[in-house]
């Protein structure tokens, strides 16, 4: 979660935002991982109108008409430019908040993506991207020149980012010298001033998706406030999903106007198709636009006639198995016992005795190591491969049996949405609120890719496996990785 402070709410819009699932109270909007268009007062207050039926902006960009080199940079090998006009004076705080708080979440401290925002009338085109060895300039709020190493050692942001580049080194630079060092900080020529109308930003990152879709945010963002001739490298354009109201209605077992609702989030349908707004970056299926029809309906409405999916400790089946097979998941059924040298670094597990054999030697304690093993056989499947298993496993601490839902995927690379509207999909299947929060509650997963939360009395994490345990698997894609359970 990441809070967002507001300026210009009412009471009524607050208990709004309490009610669409944004927890908000004294100036403070509580904003899930999947919102990163709303990590400002202006991303928060067009939920708002949306819902109350004001008309929005038409979102709409010109491709970039200043001339741009880009070059090989192997440490950001991303780049997205644009280039805009406002009417008004810009504030400042406001928008240094915004980047900050989309570097923090998003862009994962700057690691994934990073965000440079300049003042377009002390730039002078061509802009060149490119990798150098060393440089000098002027960084932000100085006024001494600097080289690299100096910047890196010195600087506050320079020893909290330097980690995150190597030589050669990525640089943005126009006709006349440097605009930006990133991901580290920006020269101190090209500075927002009070009295900045034209605006140049620059997204560069490591994942071409999340710099695209945090350039998309960006925009919109601008264009709330006014902006004109938004010209860029990513264009605005409006996503089209395939989502039929019958399998919509088969999930969510609502029967409303599923137009209406989804005109409360600026997204327009014709009972097939769904029209998703370019800051939407959370949309990638037909479930989330499901999803968005149960939050504007209100999970407090929706009828509780729909099929139970759990009891106790036991996972009832069959329900489970029809919306991870409509998710495009296949079921695979493994053993109750794993290896024991795989499992013992990351697991408490009961060993046994006198084993037939060394590969199933011990109780699992988890799915993981079953699906990651299932994953290890079929590495050379077409992507994505998709696998789930509803099985039982052992707490040695609680000397007892338990059932899990496991499921992972493996493609070429992913976003957080990716595997956040699994767990999104099964807690509207089980008419119960998601409650999710940052961290890992497995060793096997990553910290910064990780979620865990519950969904009503289950428990879940899901997050992208760890590179070393991929290798000892000799699994050499991206694989991700869910858990749900109740003991």
């Amino acid at each position: 979660m990441a809070n967002v402070r507001v300026k210009h709410l009412s009471k009524e819009d607050m208990e709004l935002l309490n009610d669409l699932g944004f927890p908000s109270e004294d100036s403070i909007v509580e904003i899930t991982p999947n919102r990163p268009d709303m990590l400002s007062e202006v991303g928060i207050r067009r939920v708002i109108d949306l819902y109350r039926g004001k008309k929005i902006s038409d979102y709409r960009s010109k491709r970039l008409g200043i001339e741009i080199n880009i070059e090989h940079v192997p440490s950001r090998p991303y780049i997205e430019i644009a280039t805009l006009e406002l009417s008004s004076k810009i504030e400042l705080d406001d928008l240094i908040e915004f980047q900050e708080k989309l570097h923090e979440t998003y862009g994962r401290k700057r690691k994934r993506v990073a965000i440079g925002i300049h003042d377009l009338d002390y730039i002078t085109p061509p802009i060149t991207y490119r990798a150098v060895y060393d440089e000098t300039f002027i960084p932000l709020n100085s006024n001494q020149r600097m080289n690299i190493e100096q910047i890196l050692k010195s600087l506050d942001k320079g020893k909290e980012y330097g980690h995150l580049v190597s030589s050669p080194y990525p640089m943005l630079y126009d006709s006349t010298g440097v605009i930006s060092f990133p991901p580290i900080i920006n020269s101190d020529r090209t500075k927002l001033r009070e009295e900045t109308r034209k605006i140049l930003i620059d997204v560069t990152g490591i994942n071409q998706h999340y710099v695209k879709d945090t350039m998309k945010i960006l925009l919109c963002y601008f264009i709330d406030l006014g902006a004109k001739n938004v010209e860029s490298t990513t264009q605005l354009d409006y996503k089209t999903i395939t989502a039929p109201a019958s399998r919509i209605r088969e999930l969510i077992n609502i029967d409303v106007d599923y137009r209406e609702m989804l005109m409360k989030s600026g997204i327009e349908y014709d009972g097939n198709v769904a029209i998703i707004p370019p800051y939407r970056v959370d949309f990638m299926d037909w479930t989330d636009v499901a999803e968005e029809i149960a939050i504007n309906y209100g999970y407090n409405h929706i009828p509780r006639d729909f099929p139970k999916i759990y009891q106790s400790a036991e996972i009832s089946e069959d329900p489970i198995r029809d919306i991870m097979d409509r998710m495009g998941f296949s079921e695979v059924y493994t053993s109750f016992l794993v290896k024991y040298d795989d499992a013992k670094e990351y697991f408490e597990l009961e060993k046994l005795q006198n084993s037939v054999s060394e590969d199933y030697n011990a109780i699992r304690p988890s799915l993981e190591l079953s699906l990651l093993r299932v994953i290890h056989k079929n590495r050379n499947a077409k992507l994505p491969y998709k696998i789930y298993e509803i099985g039982r496993v052992y707490d040695p601490k609680l000397d007892r049996e338990y059932d899990q839902i496991g499921f992972a995927i493996m493609q070429n690379e992913f976003r957080v949405e990716d595997y956040l509207s699994v767990i999104k999909t099964l807690a509207i299947a089980m008419n119960a609120q998601l409650h999710l929060d940052r961290g890992s509650g497995s060793k096997i997963l990553l910290d910064t890719t990780s979620f865990k939360g519950k969904i009503d009395d289950y428990e879940f994490y899901v997050g992208a496996v760890k590179y070393e345990i991929l290798e000892r698997f000799e699994i050499d894609r991206p694989v991700v990785m869910g858990i749900i359970f109740k003991k």
